[in-house]
């Protein structure tokens, strides 16, 4: 199987493979280029779509003329930088389900088409332009995605490379396929590099160390809507095909890359290895430092509780592949389902993360307690992508996440300022933190009195009662010093009835 590197970028996207003396190569196009500009164009009047410099040239109105595929791609209709970008873009752009979608006409007939779908044709052209250069069909690829990608982004640029007819071996971060393209001239053996990929739609930087002809990502930073029109730098795509190389060659290598079960990363281990069963170094003709990258997430991750409590599953800059398990308990007597968001972001409170998914457990709920047990695993594949299952611990029945585009409009792209600005909100958020405690510990008080009420007879006036007061502490009331007064109010009602 022939396989290929490609940098799938904001204004232009370019393709690479490891020629005979295993060397990496970008390809040129039918131009000559060995970068071809992201922009699809759709003839109005006919099905024929055209793509790259084709497309720039067309002669077709500019309201049909698609670009910029990649800064709506996995986002929300509603984010601020879609609305800030669709007043500038010639095109229209206008919301079907949450999400940005381009309107036109092509064919004789309008049309909603979806930011993948577009970003699939120009994978299909980079896949045309690698099989007319290499004479043979190409099926697998390692795509690039900006470190700031989140599940939603990543989700869908696999969902146009499966459009586009590509099995992606790997997402990889492009900051690291360009150290993996570096370190194929430098020896980066104990070196600690900074790689930054400034491109058409986003800033990426990397801190990156070398350890063992392994690499390590450190840290990461930059801003997920900076950048316009600069030509992204070719050692993407050729990082990028390296590893595809490899991953062709060695196609058990990601068999034997170890899952984290949560803590730390041990980052002295030093190259995984290669074949199964096999604990030998890497064979010599394998590219430097493509055998153990290990990249990071650039937000925490987690879900919303009750109240809107954010519950911190994965820990910002956490490596991955990884997976991390935490128990839940039904807020609720006899509760019948249980509905979590699933959020990224540094606030204790979910109003102030990003929604990008959700997942919903149906519950028989009869005769069940609050506190009925849960539990909920989080789990991130070596594409950066997140599995959410929720499953009652009992029955052993489970849910996954379902990406959602329903979330608050998001208005922040540099991660460093959401980072920023959640520590200039910690005070907030520690006084939120003690509300929903304060509640908590409100609401199990009345608890333990209802369950030594609910079944004697004749306590229907008791029940009633305790009904309105978990009705009230429902609504989570803000002021906190409401609480304990209210708790004393219940307290002599409810004696009454003891």
């Amino acid at each position: 199987m022939a396989t290929i590197g490609i940098d799938l970028g904001t204004t232009f996207s370019c393709v690479a493979i490891v020629g005979p003396q295993n060397e990496p190569e970008p390809i040129p196009n039918n131009f000559g280029n060995r970068i071809m500009p992201s922009v699809v164009a759709y003839d109005p009047r006919n099905p024929s779509v055209l793509i790259g410099e084709t497309a720039q040239n067309a002669a077709v109105m500019p309201t049909n003329v698609i670009y910029d595929a990649k800064r709506m791609i996995g986002r929300q209709f509603n984010d601020k930088s879609v609305q800030d970008d669709k007043k500038l873009w010639p095109f229209e752009v206008v919301e079907k389900e949450g999400k940005p979608h381009v309107k036109l006409t092509h064919n004789g007939n309008e049309r909603l088409i979806s930011p993948e779908e577009i970003s699939s044709s120009v994978l299909k052209e980079i896949k045309a332009i690698a099989e007319h250069y290499l004479g043979k069909s190409i099926i697998g690829a390692v795509i690039t995605v900006p470190a700031y990608f989140n599940h939603r982004q990543r989700a869908e640029t696999m969902k146009a490379a499966e459009l586009a007819g590509l099995i992606v071996l790997r997402l990889i971060n492009e900051p690291t396929a360009a150290a993996i393209a570096y370190g194929q001239k430098d020896n980066l053996d104990g070196k600690t590099v900074m790689i930054y990929d400034l491109g058409g739609g986003t800033f990426d930087v990397s801190i990156v160390k070398g350890e063992a002809k392994s690499l390590h990502v450190i840290s990461i930073a930059g801003h997920n809507h900076l950048g316009y029109r600069i030509n992204p730098d070719e050692a993407v795509a050729l990082g990028a095909s390296l590893l595809a190389d490899d991953l062709d060659k060695y196609p058990d290598i990601e068999d034997n890359v170890k899952t984290n079960k949560g803590g730390a990363f041990q980052n002295d281990v030093g190259i995984v290895g290669i074949a199964k069963n096999s604990n030998s170094n890497p064979p010599k003709d394998r590219h430097n430092y493509t055998c153990n990258i290990r990249d990071i997430i650039p937000l925490s991750i987690g879900l919303g509780l009750r109240g809107g409590k954010f519950l911190r599953v994965i820990e910002r800059f956490q490596e991955y592949p990884c997976e991390f398990e935490e128990p839940l308990f039904t807020a609720y007597d006899n509760q019948n389902g249980s509905v979590s968001g699933i959020y990224e972001g540094e606030s204790a409170n979910i109003d102030n993360n990003v929604k990008f998914g959700e997942v919903m457990l149906k519950l028989d709920g009869k005769n069940t307690k609050r506190g009925y047990p849960l539990k909920v695993t989080f789990e991130i594949d070596i594409n950066g992508i997140l599995n959410v299952t929720k499953e009652e611990v009992k029955t052993g029945k489970k849910a996954e996440i379902q990406m959602r585009y329903d979330g608050k409009a998001h208005s922040e792209d540099d991660v460093e300022k959401i980072v920023e600005e959640a520590k200039r909100h910690e005070r907030e958020d520690k006084e939120f933190l003690e509300l929903i405690e304060k509640r908590d510990l409100f609401e199990d008080q009345i608890y333990d009195i209802k369950a030594n009420l609910e079944n004697q007879p004749g306590k229907e006036e008791a029940m009633k009662l305790i009904r309105k007061y978990l009705n009230w502490s429902d609504k989570l009331p803000k002021n906190i010093a409401e609480y304990d007064p209210k708790l004393e109010e219940f307290n002599r009602e409810i004696s009454q009835h003891l």
